[in-house]
């Protein structure tokens, strides 16, 4: 019973995720219990639930006797998501390196080839950011360590959200912005510290500037 309990508030947490990259729900607006059980045919305490967990990845706000809404960032939260965002992402990137063998560069290639196919294809934002995504947990996951995977996985989600709903790029552009995963996967397999960090500075200044977005400067090196 508790297993089914999962799947199903799994199955809800994939769909308002999805109804929020796609831009059926957007920033600010409230997620009502009531109309998302009748939706799944659950109780509102499954919804709750899933509700809940969705809260802990930072794509909902739940506010005590308002209810829940979906994450609303201003251009300066998601800059300051944005610059907090590329300075952990080089700390965990650069001790990832160290770390992986060539059994995990080889899973971390698998996964850019994922976002190679996802583009080729012409998936929904969705699906890309999907695989964008689970390339940058992959990083996290071998650096070993567990409170930046905590912190980045909060950061990255609305973060994703927002470009997803107001990009102005084209497919042409977000096509260009997501393959810069290359120069990240080289830098790491070369181990230079100063070499994997300007990857991923670039990746990410160059991916939030086609989105309306410029990273506060911050010293380098």
């Amino acid at each position: 019973m508790a297993q089914r309990s999962s799947s199903v508030q799994e199955r809800i947490i994939e769909a308002v995720r999805k109804s929020i990259y796609s831009g059926d729900l957007r920033p600010g607006e409230p997620l009502l219990e009531m109309h998302l059980a009748r939706q799944h045919g659950v109780s509102q305490t499954t919804v709750r639930e899933a509700l809940v967990k969705l809260e802990h990845t930072g794509l909902v706000r739940r506010i005590r006797n308002q209810g829940t809404f979906v994450t609303e960032l201003s251009i300066s939260e998601l800059r300051e998501h944005l610059r907090l965002r590329i300075v952990l992402e080089c700390m965990a990137a650069v001790d990832a390196a160290l770390r992986m063998d060539e059994a995990d560069f080889e899973q971390l290639q698998v996964r850019f080839d994922r976002i190679v196919k996802a583009v080729t294809t012409k998936n929904t934002y969705y699906e890309i950011g999907r695989v964008d995504l689970e390339f940058h947990r992959f990083i996290w996951e071998c650096s070993g360590n567990k409170t930046i995977w905590r912190i980045l996985d909060q950061l990255a989600t609305p973060m994703l959200a927002y470009v997803s709903i107001r990009s102005s790029s084209g497919r042409e552009e977000m096509s260009h912005v997501v393959r810069e995963h290359q120069p990240i996967l080289d830098a790491m397999r070369s181990g230079v510290p100063e070499a994997i960090q300007e990857a991923i500075r670039l990746h990410f200044e160059t991916s939030y500037r086609h989105a309306g977005v410029e990273a506060m400067p911050f010293a380098r090196g």
